[in-house]
């Protein structure tokens, strides 16, 4: 942030913000308002329009000024203390293991990753199970990334997948079923990480960088209920010579440890730049910008979304800050560095409209949605839980306000929040959004999949970092050339990153995701009717759902090779992409 922090735009902003405090605004429509209150909620919008405008920058998507977060921190000083201790810690943590541990140690074996870094840090428990096949598969669909994954078809995506597999994995049999036969019975799966193709700078700091865009192909058994990997090719080019099949026995194969950990590279790679940043972070932006422009702090949807757009400035800007800079994180952990995650970001911002946002649509698109067909896959199962009960209590909550569709139609507040989205007031247009809302069921889906964009999502694909790549064995952010022939566990060590890379890629894990800020729907309104409705559901998430998901882990649990999958237990999701 600035050094001039009490700038006249802030001190103006925090004068008018804690004059908002301490007031008390009914919630109303204002087209139900006397003259009077309309003139004050102009007022307000104009001067929040001052406030909350729109910046240029090397994003592709609406982003705000400098001032829109430092207009925001000044109403979250207890998040800003929270997130302050938090990073001082990490950096104190950090400062006693190089302490401890002397000389950073050169890393000679996998183990030593735990033995010597972990002994100051926590162990994550994948230390233990990392290796495993069915560890690796379950990852896919409970770890990091649970947006990979894809069915494949005969009459969908096989015709496109096939022209880019080597005949080795096409001609292969896998426990004694060809290729052919597992496609026909609908069991065959595929991550392909072709967003990576291109991106990747031949160079980095003097030394040579090498594009892997992986494709990895999975089977559903029928004695286990997620995936085991069985062909992993680490290019888009079915004459590549890197081409790996999974070993038919138990002993260690380095030379399919390294397959799998180059995709699980690619894997962190797109996970961070698009899923998490792109289309968590950044896209939400745009939304929190027409709130604030179009919507006066009386209207019911600001006082919902206000709850859910909570220090999502203030981290984007700190974000920009550290991460799109030479030098900064993303140059120092990710392989795509500066250069290709701002490609990344710009292709998928491309390729995104506001449909993507809906967690059943998504599952659709991705043909990864019955539970008969995948019966363990815990981002899709657990997830529906919450976007269901979101889903109730937006459409209660709106119903206090909104008697009818007339009433959203009449809603000119709203309908010029809906027009700034779709563009067609100026800068904050977001593909697909419409410029009129007629309804108030469709109301109540777009706000369903704001929130859930917010909240829950950005919780799915943040906050397994300090679970899977802490051990940067099991997924690093960035890896050397391809060894060749046969790989020994030295080889491998080789690739990936050494002590001082480790140590970043670590503190970047916890500094996106060892801070939560509050609990889904854990507020309060001003309002008696929306406080009772918001108290219900916060009481149901935490009495019904959450006991759900508890008892679905411990069955997880029990399977070797299943995953238990705590983010989407309703405590562990912020209301909003506050880290």
């Amino acid at each position: 942030m600035p050094d001039k922090i009490e700038s006249a735009i802030l001190q103006k902003s925090r004068s008018k913000l804690e004059e908002y405090k301490s007031q008390t605004y009914p919630p109303s429509l204002p087209q139900y308002d006397k003259w009077c209150e309309e003139a004050e909620r102009l007022g307000q919008l104009v001067f929040s329009q001052g406030i909350f405008d729109y910046a240029q920058t090397v994003l592709p998507m609406p982003m705000a000024i400098k001032d829109a977060a430092l207009a925001e921190a000044v109403q979250i000083i207890d998040w800003v203390e929270g997130w302050l201790r938090n990073q001082a810690k990490i950096f104190a943590d950090l400062e006693v293991w190089k302490l401890e541990s002397g000389n950073p140690p050169v890393f000679t074996t996998l183990g030593e990753y735990a033995q010597d870094f972990f002994s100051f840090f926590p162990i994550p428990d994948i230390v233990e199970t990392w290796q495993d096949d069915r560890v690796f598969g379950s990852q896919r669909l409970a770890g990091l990334n649970p947006l990979a994954l894809n069915h494949v078809t005969e009459d969908g995506n096989w015709n496109s997948l096939s022209q880019k597999l080597s005949p080795t994995i096409k001609n292969a049999e896998f426990n004694g079923q060809k290729l052919d036969g597992l496609l026909s019975a609908g069991r065959l799966y595929v991550t392909d990480y072709v967003a990576l193709q291109g991106v990747i700078p031949p160079e980095y700091k003097g030394k040579p960088q090498y594009q892997m865009a992986p494709i990895a192909l999975y089977v559903r058994p029928e004695d286990f209920p997620g995936l085991l990997p069985i062909a992993i090719q680490l290019t888009q080019d079915p004459a590549d010579s890197f081409v790996f099949l999974a070993p038919q026995k138990l002993d260690p194969d380095y030379s399919w440890l390294m397959a799998k950990t180059f995709l699980q590279c690619a894997d962190a790679n797109q996970n961070q730049a698009i899923n998490h940043l792109a289309l968590t972070h950044l896209v939400e932006e745009a939304f929190a910008l027409a709130t604030h422009r179009q919507l006066a702090w009386q209207h019911p949807l600001f006082l919902l979304l206000d709850k859910h757009f909570t220090a999502l400035m203030v981290i984007n800007q700190l974000g920009s800050q550290t991460l799109f800079n030479s030098g900064g994180l993303i140059d120092a952990v990710l392989q795509v560095r500066m250069s290709g995650g701002l490609q990344l970001i710009q292709n998928a911002y491309k390729a995104w409209t506001f449909d993507d946002m809906g967690l059943p649509a998504q599952l659709r698109g991705r043909g990864v949605e019955d539970s008969e067909q995948l019966p363990y896959y815990p981002y899709r199962d657990d997830g529906l839980i919450i976007w269901n009960r979101l889903g109730e209590y937006i459409k209660e909550y709106l119903g206090l306000y909104y008697q009818n569709d007339g009433d959203v139609v009449g809603d000119y507040e709203l309908q010029g929040w809906a027009q700034q989205l779709s563009g067609a007031l100026g800068e904050g247009k977001v593909a697909g959004f419409p410029a009129n809302i007629k309804t108030l069921d469709h109301l109540c889906d777009i706000v369903q999949r704001i929130i859930w964009t917010a909240g829950p999502q950005h919780a799915a694909v943040n906050f397994p970092q300090t679970d899977y790549t802490n051990f940067v064995p099991n997924q690093p952010g960035s890896m050397g050339f391809p060894a060749e022939g046969n790989v020994t566990e030295s080889m491998l060590v080789g690739l990936l990153p050494d002590t001082a890379a480790t140590a970043k890629q670590v503190q970047t894990s916890y500094a996106l995701a060892a801070y939560h800020y509050d609990q889904l729907l854990d507020y309060h309104f001003t309002a008696d009717d929306a406080e009772k409705v918001v108290r219900k559901y916060h009481q149901l998430l935490i009495d019904a759902d959450q006991q759900i998901i508890l008892a679905r882990n411990q069955e997880r649990a029990k399977t070797r090779g299943l995953l238990v999958y705590p983010y989407f237990l309703p405590e562990n999701i912020p209301n909003s992409t506050s880290v």
